[in-house]
């Protein structure tokens, strides 16, 4: 590589390691093709040719892109132009062609996307087309599909088509839109970086500025292949960008060897005309100010700003709508207009026609002052421009009319439109350009509030500006006025009172100080007095809420202190079913923590079946009090027994916003019962004849074996009758009763008596029934018929 060469690289967008493989497999192929490797003399008259190249431009026809790169591409550069579709590479590349054409540079348009009568038809709908140009052929387009349609696409019939083409027509331009195209038809990777590769040492020795589009979507690519970018002198990308619901262009010189640019992104708009691009005006930081001090059409403004706004400085006036800032305007630039300064009015809001019948209200005639040439009128809706188009069109009129005040209603109205930190470029640059050209200027925005005081660090409109005239609506003994303060004002004194105003037909009339009022800035002033009154009347109520604050704590604390120790658990859910409040024994009953229990479904504590019981209550939409034995799940999903007491709470208008449950644990109690349900099953189905008996000898239970022994024919006919009915002889009772308490038991037989008064021989067992604390409560006596048996031994003792 050539001194000039190392001289104008620029580094690369690609990681060095990336780099260094993609010169590894260029060399590899380089070593594979020894035919394209040029002599050393060879390749040093090229790059001597080269340079004479890079000494001219190749001016691309858009004025302000050629301005930024001192005249156009280098002559001779290849240059990358990449970008998504519709992002404006073939308008480009079309309007850099016929750029070329008006300079005597004839010019090849190499296309594999689109066919030729399509091209013309879009080429022809620009002004900058030439139909001549196209006619004799000093614009050639070619469809290079039709040239290989049959052939088929072969890498060195395309090189050698695109030199013969460039030799044959003299071309100084080139384009091939696209090389993505190209590189695609070649369906092989190592043969379309071979392909590129050897692209870029034809056009170096042809000497022919080059236009490569490149068809990449991903905003951080400038090709395909990441090989492109290695033989471009220069890399633009073009793209589209969504700003607020809208999507706007942009260009971005990546880099152009040889020359200085600037790398920010750039605003592009496409017309008839072709490209057109706006980059950003950055005015200097070396303004003149002066202490001087001129009128801003309003008297009494001017006596509270000692003297009014100070020339070339910025004012801004905020205020909701209606509140009067475009009719504090007009007064400013009708004074202007009276003694004979240039003015500009632009607005962002109303139309020119608008804005000229309601200055007429007031008696101004803006209209005469135009036509004078002292008043430039500018209507226009934030969105019909982009930012820069705006700051331009401002500083055209200001440096074509030599502008002494400027008005820009409003500065709200353009946020809307853009991106905030594009905005607060755009007003800061803005402001700076006037500041440098000495204009005194006024912006208007409107605040969010409409009634009181409202913020204004939006976008930092504060800090930009020397002063700010605040305007709002407060509310002033049950009617709605407009006040005016000017909350700051830099390099002088100002007047610090709250002033009412009002809308006449001669404009803003201001009156005097609101010197008996407070609480303006709220948007609700008072008289001192009242405020006085209301002040005692506050104390009043706060005493009174702190003592009721205080006895709700003390409830609060018993309240507390019966929850957390109470007996039973105690948890409360939300409207939605959540637990959200619980106490110390519910969660031992339930083996949880507080972040097992913290806002979990209530259903999650309950066994599948348990719950649809539940639901089926419609307990929350009845608002009822419900009891009612249920079974519960622990942490580990053991099921327990809980006797349930639900209430559910609900808000002044009805509405269900929670419940409170108690919840009891009946464990034990329901074992206690299921056990002696197994008992009495036993009992009922047991063959010998059982009853209890009371301690004061009363037959309190007979199973059915006994009703049939005895021959009952029910439990009621035998039921509260002494046990002594029972035997035949009745002082054996006491002996079996003596028995049973003293020794715990008696077993032996005895002669029973039916209810008919029939005998029969009994085997009987009598036992004590005691309590957990060892107490009797009855005795079971168990009989079993003895007939049968006491007849079969008399038989056997007859033998």
């Amino acid at each position: 590589m050539s001194k000039i060469n190392m001289k104008n690289k620029q580094p690369h967008t690609y990681s060095s390691h990336r780099y260094q493989s993609v010169v590894q497999e260029l060399n590899q192929m380089l070593k594979q093709n020894p035919s394209n490797v040029q002599k050393p003399e060879q390749a040093s008259e090229k790059h001597t040719d080269k340079f004479k190249y890079l000494l001219s431009n190749s001016a691309t026809g858009v004025k302000e892109f050629d301005e930024l790169l001192d005249g156009g591409f280098p002559k001779g550069a290849v240059v990358l132009l990449a970008g998504s579709s519709g992002s404006g590479k073939t308008i480009f590349a079309s309007q850099w062609l016929f750029e070329g054409v008006k300079n005597n540079e004839n010019g090849i348009y190499i296309t594999l996307t689109e066919p030729l009568f399509k091209i013309l038809e879009n080429l022809e709908k620009m002004n900058y087309y030439d139909r001549k140009a196209i006619e004799q052929e000093r614009l050639k387009i070619i469809d290079l599909r039709e040239s290989y349609a049959k052939n088929g696409f072969s890498r060195r019939n395309i090189l050698n088509f695109i030199e013969e083409q460039v030799k044959q027509t003299n071309a100084k331009r080139l384009c091939i839109d696209s090389i993505t195209a190209i590189a695609y038809h070649l369906n092989d990777k190592s043969q379309i970086r071979t392909f590129i590769f050897e692209l870029g040492t034809i056009l170096a020795a042809l000497g022919c500025t080059t236009i490569l589009t490149s068809e990449v979507a991903h905003q951080g690519k400038y090709s395909m292949y990441d090989v492109e970018e290695f033989i471009s002198d220069a890399i633009i990308r073009l793209d589209q960008i969504k700003v607020k619901n809208e999507f706007q262009r942009t260009m971005h010189i990546v880099k152009v060897r040889g020359k200085s640019y600037r790398a920010e992104a750039l605003p592009l708009k496409i017309s008839k005309d072709g490209i057109k691009i706006f980059p950003e005006i950055h005015p200097p930081l070396n303004y003149v100010s002066t202490g001087e001090k001129i009128s801003t059409g309003n008297l009494v403004l001017d006596e509270m700003l000692q003297g009014g706004f100070i020339q070339g400085s910025t004012t801004l006036a905020a205020g909701s709508t209606g509140t009067g800032k475009t009719l504090l305007c007009l007064q400013f630039i009708m004074d202007g207009l009276k003694k004979g300064e240039p003015c500009l009015y632009a607005g962002f809001e109303e139309s020119k026609e608008q804005l000229t019948r309601n200055a007429k209200n007031f008696g101004w005639n803006l209209e005469k002052y135009e036509k004078k040439g002292l008043l430039a009128l500018r209507g226009v809706y934030p969105s019909d421009k982009l930012l820069e188009e705006h700051l331009k069109d401002i500083k055209q009129v200001v440096d074509d009319n030599n502008i002494k005040r400027c008005v820009i209603d409003s500065l709200s109205s353009i946020s809307h439109a853009f991106d905030e930190e594009a905005f607060s470029s755009f007003v800061i640059r803005l402001n700076g350009y006037l500041k440098v050209h000495g204009v005194t200027s006024f912006f208007t925005t409107a605040t969010g509030s409409l009634i009181g005081s409202t913020a204004l660090a939006e976008n930092n409109l504060s800090t930009l500006t020397d002063s700010i005239l605040m305007l709002r609506y407060v509310e002033m003994q049950g009617k709605l006025e407009s006040v005016i303060n000017i909350l700051k004002m830099r390099g002088s004194g100002h007047c610090k009172d709250l002033r009412k105003y009002d809308i006449s037909n001669k404009g803003i009339v201001i009156g005097p100080p609101l010197s008996d009022y407070e609480g303006i800035m709220t948007g609700s002033s008072k008289k001192i007095r009242e405020l006085e009154k209301e002040g005692e009347r506050l104390k009043k109520i706060i005493k009174e809420k702190d003592e009721m604050e205080k006895g709700l704590k003390e409830s609060e604390e018993r309240y507390r202190t019966i929850f957390e120790n109470s007996a039973v658990g105690i948890m409360l859910t939300d409207e939605n079913e959540r637990v959200i409040s619980w106490n110390k024994f519910a969660e031992n009953l339930l083996g949880m923590s507080k972040d097992d229990l913290n806002m979990k479904p209530v259903e999650m504590l309950y066994p599948p079946e348990e719950w649809r019981k539940i639901r089926s209550e419609n307990v929350r939409q009845k608002g009822m009090h419900y009891h009612l034995e249920t079974r519960m799940l622990k942490k580990n999903n053991e099921a327990i027994d809980v006797y349930l007491s639900l209430k559910i709470l609900k808000d002044h208008d009805g509405k269900t916003i929670g419940s409170i449950g108690v919840i009891e644990d009946i464990t034990d109690r329901k074992k206690m019962e299921r056990d002696m349900r197994i008992k009495d099953s036993a009992i009922s189905s047991s063959i010998n004849a059982i009853a209890l008996v009371d301690l004061d000898g009363e037959i309190t239970y007979v199973n059915p074996s006994f009703l049939e022994m005895w021959r009952y024919n029910f439990a009621e006919e035998i039921l509260g009758k002494t046990a002594v009915k029972l035997w035949h002889r009745k002082g054996q009772y006491m002996d079996v009763v003596d028995a049973a308490f003293n020794k715990g038991g008696w077993v032996g037989e005895l002669i029973a008596e039916r209810m008919d008064g029939s005998l029969f021989d009994a085997q009987l067992s009598a036992n004590i029934v005691k309590d957990e604390n060892n107490k009797p409560i009855c005795m079971m006596i168990s009989f079993v018929d003895n007939t049968k048996l006491k007849k079969l031994e008399e038989a056997v003792r007859g033998i």
